[in-house]
């Protein structure tokens, strides 16, 4: 009789609990890591619109109306992405819409990131 197949066989547990343990440092290291990139993101982000909202002189020029439309299109990405980080073990829980509508703003946020960059190349 084949080892591999004899289901009577006991489990090593020992290596069964260290693997549950590395996959939940692995889990919470990697989420910490992402809450982190988004949180300075997010941050840096808010400051760059703060910034160009609050100064006149810096509405003035069309390649700081570009920076602005990159910094409002990253830092919502940034906010989005948030969610995800919190729901990454346990899976999606805010139900289909949420969703949809999620990934629809998400995607269109990356596109107007992605575009302005491309405005910015060619407008100098």
């Amino acid at each position: 009789m084949d080892n591999a197949t004899d289901s009577s066989l006991p489990l090593n547990e020992t290596l069964v609990e260290e693997t549950t343990e590395n996959s939940v440092v692995v889990v919470v290291v990697s989420s910490g890591i992402c809450f982190l990139i988004a949180a300075v993101g997010i941050l840096g982000n808010a400051g760059v619109v703060w910034i160009i909202i609050n100064y006149r002189s810096m509405r003035q020029a069309v390649m700081n109306v570009y920076i602005l439309n990159i910094g409002v299109a990253d830092f919502v990405i940034g906010l989005l992405y948030l969610p995800e980080i919190v729901q990454f073990d346990i899976g999606w829980q805010l139900g289909e819409a949420a969703c949809k509508a999620m990934r629809f703003v998400m995607l269109s946020c990356l596109y107007v990131s992605i575009l302005s960059m491309l405005a910015v190349a060619f407008e100098r």
